[in-house]
């Protein structure tokens, strides 16, 4: 199945959460497979878990606070809308973050 559309979220239910969506046209459904459900993913889970014991869920909810603030000035670049998207799934998959209807990844996919 290829993932359609995907969106991640921190405290969004807060002034100065966090809402975020990919999707086509920016993105292909294969490109969005590639990205989170392929060895990009693989990846940053691997190298995170390596550093885990160096505050770097600490430091990935600061990476988040930060980027919430920026991202009410303007839109995000997509190299931080990246790093956002991944902390997200990290913290999330990791049991640091609860995965409800204002945190988390939330996958569509195709038929």
């Amino acid at each position: 199945m290829k993932i359609i559309q995907a969106s991640f979220f921190w405290e969004n239910d807060r002034p100065g959460g966090l809402g975020l969506s990919l999707r086509p046209p920016a993105f292909s459904p294969e490109d969005l497979t590639d990205l989170f459900a392929g060895e990009t993913v693989r990846q940053y889970f691997r190298d995170s878990d390596t550093y885990l014991g160096t505050h770097l869920v600490e430091t990935y909810f600061s990476q988040l606070a930060g980027l919430s603030q920026e991202a009410e000035q303007g839109q995000l670049p997509l190299a931080k809308v990246m790093v956002a998207a991944l902390n997200i799934m990290y913290l999330t998959d990791r049991g640091f973050l609860a995965n409800d209807e204002f945190n988390g990844p939330l996958f569509v996919y195709e038929k």
